[in-house]
């Protein structure tokens, strides 16, 4: 049997070699403008890997436990997702102007799209803004995320043409999980497994 191709979504763009949906691809130019700080704290996953429950623990720990100031806004604008770029909606460097420090920050960027200056931060002060990687068994993730993208509209690959390729948006898998392994060996990232915070 022939795979279904779905002829709906266009193909995804490639930044540097890594594919993105479309409106993310975008967000990349300004978002090299972004200027870290030392206080940041940047919350970087692969998709589908916890991001929103991190999110969710940390702004609470932030917020002293106090469960109003937490529903003060949607997640996406207590925690601006720095690639985040949509009709309609603000992106993530426009929520990012209006949030206050320290800032909470998340990514699925692997690292040859991450803007230089979270990088670079080490040595413009004592230490580079912490960052908090969660990872999810690839066996997990490689059902949870190409499900996801059919639902995100144009721009994204489908479960049935793209997996098999491992063409879905944001690349390789084992890629982005080894490129922050050992970035881990000279920079300040502290790593929690998904299946851990979920026991």
């Amino acid at each position: 049997m022939e795979p279904i191709q779905d002829t709906s979504c266009p193909p995804l763009e490639y930044v540097k070699g890594v594919p993105l949906i479309k409106y993310f691809a975008e967000a990349l130019g300004p978002l090299q403008s972004f200027r870290a700080r030392p206080d940041d704290l940047l919350i970087s996953t692969y998709p589908k890997s916890g991001t929103t429950m991190v999110s969710q623990i940390l702004d609470m720990i932030y917020q002293g436990g106090d469960l109003e100031k937490c529903h003060r806004a949607p997640i996406f604008m207590r925690v601006p997702f720095l690639e985040f770029k949509a009709p309609g909606i603000p992106s993530g460097m426009e929520t990012l102007k209006d949030t206050p420090a320290p800032r909470l920050l998340k990514t699925h960027l692997p690292l040859a799209l991450l803007p230089q200056t979270l990088l670079d931060q080490r040595s413009r002060c004592s230490m580079l803004p912490e960052t908090q990687r969660t990872w999810r068994s690839p066996t997990t993730t490689s059902i949870s995320w190409p499900r996801c993208t059919l639902s995100l509209g144009p721009g994204t690959a489908s479960w049935r043409s793209s997996w098999p390729e491992k063409v879905v948006s944001y690349g390789s898998w084992y890629q982005h999980m080894q490129e922050w392994w050992e970035l881990s060996h000279t920079h300040l990232i502290l790593y929690l497994f998904y299946e851990d915070m979920k026991e």
